[in-house]
């Protein structure tokens, strides 16, 4: 929010109720994708549910974000009589109101599903790089488990503990070796750990360029505005 405030002057009410809303849609899609995956890779004994029961479990998490950012647009009706936070209500709405169109809302669940198998892709890519038969749903469900490991309190440094504890015992549970489990934990967290670097690397440099032209072009303007004392 503090980020879009100061590039775009978004308010930060309305960027925060943003960012919430996604963590919401991010949130139902990767536990609707583990409980998926478990479901089809893990035996019922190892999860003490029955498959029909995480496939519905799955369908309730993908669509309680969206019943949620239903309930959001109703906020600014109950503090209506409270006009600050009435204003804050209406900020923190704004990207649920956006999704109240059905179009929308399926669109925003598949842009949601599109990221989180972009993950799964590069945890699966990293797998075969090494040589390990994993297939992909069995890495899905593994990256799936890590990224929600990841929302605990305590991530450990630089991201490394619980997520990759979590990769190797989902992939474990599957019946695969705990070695090239946490290995390929290990090698996907670095590659992104890499490729948020260089992008933060390029944007930073991006960033600092355009601001010293701009204060080349202002120092030009000046001096080109500047008034002459030579003779008329």
């Amino acid at each position: 929010p503090l980020m879009m405030k100061r590039a775009y002057g978004t308010p930060f009410g309305q960027g925060a109720g943003i960012l919430i809303l996604c963590r919401l849609m991010d949130f139902g899609m990767v536990v609707a994708i583990l409980l998926l995956t478990a479901a089809w890779l893990l035996e019922p004994a190892a999860v003490g549910w029955s498959p029909g029961l995480l496939g519905v479990l799955s369908l309730l998490a993908l669509l309680a974000p969206i019943l949620i950012a239903r309930r959001l647009t109703r906020l600014q009706r109950l503090t209506s009589g409270w006009p600050r936070l009435e204003e804050l209500a209406a900020q923190m709405s704004h990207g649920a109101s956006m999704m109240d169109p059905p179009r929308q809302r399926l669109l925003t669940i598949l842009l949601t599903l599109s990221i989180w198998m972009a993950h799964a892709v590069i945890a699966w890519l990293v797998a075969v790089a090494i040589g390990a038969q994993f297939g992909f749903p069995a890495m899905a469900m593994a990256s799936a488990a890590s990224n929600l490991a990841f929302a605990l309190p305590i991530s450990g440094v630089a991201g490394l503990g619980p997520p990759q504890a979590a990769w190797a015992t989902m992939l474990n549970l599957a019946g695969h070796a705990w070695t090239p489990a946490i290995t390929t934990a290990l090698l996907c967290h670095g590659v992104l750990l890499l490729t948020l670097f260089g992008f933060g690397l390029a944007f930073w440099m991006g960033q600092t360029l355009s601001i010293g032209k701009v204060a080349e072009s202002k120092g030009s303007d000046d001096q080109g505005s500047a008034p002459s004392h030579g003779h008329r």
